[in-house]
């Protein structure tokens, strides 16, 4: 989801489900998230302009 994408862009902290820390986004996943979001974003306006 796009909220998802956005957040491992600003780096930081990973938790998991029980809301412990369990390590840090890397710079690698952050540009991979940045990348899968400019795609979705992508995807989402040629479907508007159908």
């Amino acid at each position: 989801s796009p909220r998802y994408y956005r957040a491992l862009m600003a780096g930081g902290a990973r938790y998991d489900l029980k809301g412990q820390p369990c390590g840090e986004v890397t710079p690698q996943e952050q540009k991979e998230a940045e990348t899968r979001l400019m795609m979705l974003n992508d995807r989402r306006k040629a479907r508007k302009y159908r």
